[in-house]
């Protein structure tokens, strides 16, 4: 990888060769590198949860969703927990207000 001399822009061109090639080093890399960490982890979350591999997912899907949480960031907070509940074998269909799941005979 070559240096920008900038390290969100080196971090930045790190998450993008992410989604090409040999993602875990490079999601570490981003991790090391840059402060927007909450976006970083759900993505890095998301890698090993999509290859099976739940167990790695765990820890950077419930630590980006804790930040987002924290931020009140609520739809990034909502596809963090929905990566994490699956991450552990929860299903992602939660009702939400409006849904099949609110309406009762009337």
């Amino acid at each position: 990888m070559f240096s920008l001399d900038r390290p969100w822009a080196e971090a930045i061109v790190a998450r993008c060769a992410a989604l090409l090639d040999d993602a875990e080093t490079h999601y570490l890399r981003v991790l090391r590198l840059h402060r927007e960490r909450a976006r970083t982890e759900l993505l890095y979350g998301e890698w090993p949860r999509r290859a099976q591999r739940r167990v790695d997912a765990r820890a950077p899907l419930r630590s980006s969703s804790e930040t987002f949480e924290r931020l009140a960031a609520r739809p990034w907070a909502d596809r963090a927990r929905a990566e994490a509940l699956i991450a552990v074998g929860e299903s992602r269909a939660v009702p939400t207000p409006g849904s099949l799941a609110d309406l009762n005979p009337a």
